[in-house]
């Protein structure tokens, strides 16, 4: 278990920690970065935004290894930090409950899954207007314009399977994001994608519409 972490990690210093960690999670050692981000969370002297990048570092390691309740622990905690590292956190909270909504539409679970599709959609809308809003950095829009492209994506997802009057709906809600990601972040290498869908969304609103 990565919770029981090995006495020469621990020794480690911060950098070292920090660095393992995100290096394990490229390379998909994910059991190593677990550890070491672990240890990391653990030192007594660690400031606050240290321990947030950690804590993002563990929560990546924790979903792919299919730990969706730390995971979500970890993410929530690291998405307290007012940059790039909550901004990435939290849009990976909305990927973990988009995933789950799929799922659950799969399973036939059709309330479940409707209501974790509106968790995901709110929880990318609070990264597309939070962390800074229109001041945020580079780094922090990139995050912006992928979390307005995931909420829809949310929404098309959505659309096969919805009645007639909520498929019209779930469109116009799926075509205002990507106007949105188009027009607020018009040089983000998602607007292409994102034009791509807008016209099939289109298509299928006129024929939904004769």
């Amino acid at each position: 278990e990565y919770g029981l972490v090995d006495e020469r990690v621990k020794k480690l210093t911060q950098p070292t920690l920090l660095n393992g960690a995100r290096s394990g999670n490229e390379t998909k050692n994910f059991k190593g970065a677990a550890e070491m981000a672990t240890a990391l969370v653990a030192l007594p002297n660690i400031d606050k935004s240290t321990k947030q990048e950690a804590l993002l570092e563990l929560g990546i390691a924790q979903n792919s290894m299919d730990d969706i309740a730390g995971a979500t622990e970890s993410l929530s905690a690291a998405s307290a930090n007012e940059g790039e590292t909550g901004a990435h956190a939290k849009a990976m909270l909305g990927d973990i409950r988009f995933k789950e909504a799929v799922d659950a539409a799969k399973e036939g679970k059709t309330a479940l899954s409707k209501e974790k599709f509106s968790e995901a959609i709110e929880t990318y809308n609070d990264v597309s207007f939070g962390y800074g809003g229109s001041l945020a950095s580079k780094e922090v829009k990139s995050w912006q314009a992928y979390a307005a492209y995931e909420a829809a994506r949310c929404f098309m997802v959505q659309i096969n399977d919805a009645a007639d009057v909520d498929k019209i709906i779930l469109i116009g809600k799926a075509i205002d994001k990507y106007q949105y990601l188009i027009m607020r972040f018009p040089d983000n290498n998602l607007v292409t994608e994102a034009k791509k869908q807008l016209k099939k969304l289109n298509a299928i609103k006129e024929k939904i519409s004769k």
